[in-house]
């Protein structure tokens, strides 16, 4: 499926209310500010389309989000940016990501579009990404023909 990142990544505060962003042409533009004393860590969020489906990807600087972060979060970007799907990052390393907050029709979407932001924002050079959303296990290889990334993500039979 054909993946597209936007250029411009939101970061949110779910304890303050803060929510900017920031394109990677380094103009920042703060679109909430903060509604109390910024103290908890921001969230970077990535904008991306895979095939006809619009997705943001809540990427943890410090440490997962809360409960109360991940509804607090999906407040601040729903009333931004309307009906996408949102889901949240909770674990990533080198090859690997684990995602929560997807809905059933969404899980392969949140796959390929995850394995693409952590290769081309430059954050992991893997070829091949095993990634989890909710319950679902995929591989992902994403690739770039110099135009588009695509990614397919085949899914991880269990054993049984």
């Amino acid at each position: 499926m054909e993946i597209q990142i936007e250029d411009e990544a939101l970061f949110v505060v779910p304890g303050s209310g803060a929510l900017w962003s920031y394109d990677f042409g380094s103009n920042k533009r703060v679109i909430r500010e903060a509604q109390a004393e910024v103290s908890d860590p921001p969230f970077q969020v990535a904008q991306a389309r895979a095939a006809a489906v619009k997705l943001l990807l809540v990427f943890p600087t410090l440490g997962p989000p809360s409960v109360a972060d991940q509804h607090a979060i999906r407040s601040l970007l729903g009333a931004h940016v309307g009906d996408h799907g949102v889901a949240f990052v909770l674990d990533q390393g080198e090859g690997r990501v684990s995602v929560v907050g997807s809905d059933a029709d969404r899980v392969q979407h949140f796959a390929a579009a995850v394995a693409v932001v952590r290769t081309c924002w430059g954050w992991d050079s893997s070829t091949l990404f095993n990634v989890s959303v909710d319950e679902h296990a995929f591989t992902v290889s994403p690739s770039f023909n110099g135009e588009v990334w695509t990614a397919q993500p085949e899914p991880v039979v269990r054993g049984g």
